[in-house]
């Protein structure tokens, strides 16, 4: 027996106390409620109303005792003299969670977490909509008292079953197997299911609760619960054990199905929705506790090994925020009970069974003071819920209860002693109110006005004769306005003083500026309120966003310091050990990433400007709804990718010397809401770690923002993740391809025979560029567009006197005369590369560049059909030098469209290597920055900006130009590359693994041979 209630008390405490204790079995009935008084956690403040729930006007069910000893069963219930918050933890859709220190007359202090139901406007509203009353936790005494005893109960009752299942397996051994004492059994019988697993039955408790208070400022209940110093479940794709292939989330969500289950037979049907895998942001409601707990030590025997402190789960929220309306279980159970939208319901027949079943077992175990404490907590729990649920009109919950007089009287209690808490209604009139209809109806028609300080105020006027004497006093003296306004304006300096909006230096000095910041206090956030109060502030931030734009060593450094704190978030969530963590911050303060790491500084500056974004991108799409132009909404939306755009072009002209790449990040930073990835994708090329961590990050803030289902620990996070995890592998797969071609061939190690030269594009070498095979083409095309375009810009600006309106852009303007030419010098280039190139793929890329630049020339000579008549327009004629009929024009791209896809269709068949050609770097991603040019160019026409239109045309005219180009300067490397390839025959089989290194040179002097490649 002593042995069973150690064990007890070391379940019932687990999970509480911070530090490590061992308690003997021999002292366990001497003391039994020896240290709990450790674990008191209580919670009180000025002008806050702290209540025992054995103080609240109750009836005998009320007073409930703490612990499962008999030892001062009131001291929990105990409300501490004075509060202190420490931090705030989290804000959920009920409740705001803080960490506060309680302290008590007597010098005693203890940790708390405590729940301020304070919900915010949504979750009011749609808790008003379904039950026609306040957001029950916030203002109803019995509601609140029901989460108290609520978590009482379950605990007891999952520590008391675990307590039982664990004597009944150590009373009822599991019989011997023959197989298993057989060392030479190779199929051992499995345990059998009969016996339970005391493990897995008591690996998940309850956070205790403390004490119910009143906070008047904030005009909320509060739950105070015991402190879990815990983490949330670690992805499998972040295990930081290299040997465990275990999946906590996986884990996690199977206990969640068994103690779901296990509240459901209890009768606690509300509070299985908390646990219930169904619900995807459940998983936050449970912490692995990181501290360690109390163990038992035998006094005879050697201590036992401590137990992993990750073995065992404490549910730390029990209490719902919204309807369990997303789950069709938990609504067809509300159905079956009569309330159309279940909350936090109970099953009170079940719930007694269960209780009665669980506290008989318990006595026949000897423990007769937690059996008692279980009925009397289920009791108390019953009671409340009972008055809370009739204290509400909720129409749609057992309607045939509607005009029950028990049910009306209890609804006019709780909204006289809500009033009473609420300061509306003093002594006097709440007696009168008792008695009075009329009086109780005036009351509540009068909070019914919106907003509701306003319903408030009138409520408080017509039962509180204090206000009503105040209220007079104000309108008639002048000198009491005076200190009436001073105390309100000193109270609320106070408040911006506290929430940081204002130091003592910027304190409105007068009643204009006092408005001033009361509209920022109630409209801005408090960044931008202290940014336009304080003058100091603003110079600050004006020195910091000027170094970001100008001061290398700043940018750098601010990058360090956003990438120290995505660090420090990791490791605080165990996502990371500390090796990791050096490592990965190693490798972003190196020199590799200098240039990547200043660049994702400016771009997460630039994404600071979202807030202010907002407004325009919301107010474009509505414009444009309304029927104006599509640019409304359009350009609002590239405002933040354009200046990224512009950020990332001045990082590659400032490192244009050092040949630092930034491809990656110009293409992603012109993507609306995710290019603030833009560096981070570029980090890939030089530091794939650094890369895939901050990948990972975004990607979980993202899933921690998304309405209702998102949220720290939750499965949507984990799967976001997950997916993450799949891309980063696919891309870093097809990246391993892209750079080494020759590892696509003959992944299964079969036997490929080369072809003979002319050679094909697995011939080149193993190191060559992985996304993008011509150098500074881009740039150069850039520099290209800007010179011609500028210059011919520049030309039409300060002539424009002496010049036709269509002498720039008109057909055959100055602008499209150059296209015509850039695109003649595409294909003289292809044509050159194609006769100084012997390597069959760099021979069909030199004929796909010619064949769509002389469709590209066909295309831009204007068609004779739509040129003006001389006779009407002069000007227009003047300029209309050269001209074509359409059906030449059309035959013309037919025909380079029939070369182009005839010499894919040879190489396809003549080179049977080269058809992998189509899904190489050489192919894909030169494609993909030409078509998006051509998308702009149309995106610029519709929107009649023609300047924009034909120079975007002439940039990627001057790309097609200038890879021609390359391919022609470089033959005699591209041609050598190939060549060093060995021929190949059916003699002397060997392998040769290829791997991210090239092959080397020497490979060319060896005697012909067999190859077999391996992926």
């Amino acid at each position: 027996m002593n042995r069973i209630v150690a064990l007890t008390l070391a379940a019932h405490t687990d999970g509480q106390h911070p530090g490590e204790a061992n308690l003997n079995l021999g002292e366990a009935n001497s003391n039994p409620g020896e240290g709990d008084t450790n674990h008191c956690k209580g919670d009180s403040n000025t002008g806050m109303a702290a209540l025992k729930p054995c103080d609240l006007n109750t009836s005998e069910a009320d007073s409930a005792p703490s612990q499962v000893s008999a030892t001062a069963p009131s001291l929990l219930c105990t409300p501490p003299d004075h509060v202190r918050l420490i931090r705030t933890l989290g804000n959920g859709r009920a409740a705001t969670a803080e960490l506060v220190e309680a302290t008590w007359a007597d010098g005693r202090r203890q940790q708390y977490v405590e729940k301020v139901f304070a919900p915010g406007l949504l979750t009011r509203v749609i808790y008003r909509l379904a039950f026609a009353a306040p957001f029950a936790y916030q203002s109803n005494r019995h509601a609140i008292l029901a989460c108290f005893y609520r978590r009482r109960v379950a605990s007891g009752m999952l520590n008391a079953q675990a307590t039982c299942d664990t004597t009944a397996a150590s009373a009822h051994p599991a019989p011997a197997d023959p197989a298993s004492a057989n060392p030479a059994s190779a199929n051992p019988a499995p345990a059998s299911p009969a016996q339970p697993n005391a493990d897995q039955l008591s690996r998940v408790d309850v956070a205790q609760p403390a004490y119910v208070r009143y906070d008047h400022p904030r005009q909320a209940w509060v739950l105070a619960a015991d402190f879990i110093q815990g983490r949330g479940p670690i992805p499998g794709s972040l295990s930081r054990e290299e040997s465990s292939n275990t999946d906590e989330m996986s884990y996690l969500v199977g206990q969640m199905s068994r103690v779901e289950s296990k509240l459901i037979e209890m009768g606690l049907v509300g509070s299985g929705w908390q646990v219930s895998p169904g619900a995807l942001v459940s998983t936050a409601n449970l912490l692995i506790p990181t501290s360690a707990k109390f163990r038992v030590v035998h006094p005879t025997r050697e201590p036992q090994p401590k137990q992993h402190v990750e073995n065992r789960y404490t549910i730390i929220d029990l209490e719902s925020g919204i309807p369990a309306v997303l789950l069709p279980r938990y609504l067809w159970q509300g159905w079956s009970r009569g309330s159309l939208f279940p909350f936090d319901d109970l099953d009170p027949q079940q719930l007694q069974l269960a209780s009665e079943r669980t506290a008989n077992q318990l006595a026949e175990l000897g423990q007769t003071n937690q059996a008692a404490t279980l009925r009397h907590d289920v009791a108390a729990l019953l009671e409340h819920d009972r008055k809370w649920k009739s204290t509400e009109v909720a129409p749609f919950r057992k309607p045939w209860t509607w005009f029950s007089s028990q049910r009306w009287q209890d609804y006019r209690g709780a909204c006289i002693e809500r009033w009473s808490y609420q300061g509306s209604v003093d002594p006097p009139t709440q007696a009168r109110l008792q008695s009075s209809v009329w009086l109780f109806a005036t009351m509540w028609i009068a909070g019914l006005c919106h907003p509701s300080s306003l319903g408030r105020w009138l409520q408080a006027w017509i039962g509180n004769q204090e206000h009503r004497r105040r209220t007079h006093r104000f309108a008639s003296d002048s000198r009491c306005r005076t200190v009436f306004l001073k105390r309100y304006r000193s109270k609320k300096v106070r408040q911006w003083l506290q929430q940081e909006r204002c130091d003592n230096a910027c304190t409105p000095k007068s009643h204009a500026g006092f408005l001033t910041q009361r509209l920022l206090g109630r409209l801005a956030p408090v960044g931008i309120h202290r940014y336009c109060v304080d003058s100091r502030r603003r110079y600050r931030r004006h020195r910091q966003a000027l170094a970001l734009i100008t001061r290398e060593r700043y940018q750098a450094a601010r990058g360090r310091q956003v990438f120290g704190k995505t660090v420090a978030r990791w490791k605080s969530r165990h996502w990371l050990s500390e090796a990791q963590a050096a490592d990965l911050t190693h490798q972003f303060n190196g020199p590799q990433l200098a240039v990547y790491s200043r660049g994702f500084a400016m771009h997460l500056a630039i994404k600071l400007l979202y807030p202010v974004m907002a407004p325009f991108k919301v107010g474009g799409v509505a414009v444009a709804l309304a029927g104006g132009s599509l640019w409304y909404a359009i350009l609002p939306l590239m405002m933040l990718p354009m200046m990224r755009t512009v950020v990332t072009l001045a990082s590659l002209l400032a490192n244009r010397s050092s040949n630092v790449p930034h491809r990656h990040a110009l293409c992603v930073g012109v993507i609306p809401t995710f290019g603030s990835a833009a560096f981070i994708v570029q980090m890939w090329s030089t530091s794939p770690q650094v890369s895939t961590f901050l990948l990972r990050d975004m990607a979980s803030r993202l899933a921690r923002k998304i309405p209702i289902y998102g949220g720290p620990d939750s499965r949507t996070e984990h799967a976001v993740l997950a997916f993450t995890d799949r891309l980063i592998q696919s891309v870093t797969q097809c990246t391993h391809f892209a750079s080494n071609p020759s590892n696509m061939l003959n992944r299964k190690s079969q036997t490929v025979t080369s072809q003979q030269s002319p050679f094909s594009i697995s011939h080149m070498q193993a190191n060559a560029p992985a996304w993008w095979p011509y150098p500074h083409v881009i740039r150069d095309s850039l520099v290209l567009m800007v010179v011609c375009c500028g210059g011919l810009w520049g030309i039409n600006y300060f002539a424009s006197a002496q010049l036709s309106d269509q002498w720039l852009t008109g057909e055959n303007g100055a602008i499209e005369t150059t296209q015509v030419l850039v695109l003649v010098a595409a294909a003289l280039s292809g044509i050159i590369a194609y006769f100084r190139t012997e390597v069959s793929s760099w021979r069909t890329i030199a004929i796909a560049l010619t064949c769509v630049a002389l469709a590209g020339v066909a295309r831009e000579i204007p068609a004779l059909e739509t040129m003006p008549d001389a006779s009407t327009d002069k000007n227009l004629a003047s300029n209309s030098l050269i001209a074509a009929p359409r059906i030449w024009k059309h035959i013309a791209i037919l025909l380079t469209g029939i070369v182009c896809v005839s010499r894919a269709a040879y190489a396809w068949i003549a080179y049977p290597e080269d058809r992998k050609l189509w899904l190489s770097p050489s192919f894909i991603w030169p494609v993909i920055p030409f078509v998006s040019c051509f998308v702009l160019a149309e995106l610029f026409e519709r929107a009649s900006w023609v300047i924009a239109e034909e120079s975007i045309e002439v940039f990627a005219y001057g790309m097609m130009t200038l890879s021609g180009i390359w391919i022609g300067r470089h033959t005699k490397s591209l041609t050598s590359t190939a060549a060093c390839t060995t021929e190949v025959t059916d003699d002397s089989p060997a392998t040769l693994p290829m791997g991210t290194h090239p092959i080397p040179a020497a490979i060319d002097e060896t005697p012909p041979r067999q190859i077999r490649r391996t992926a």
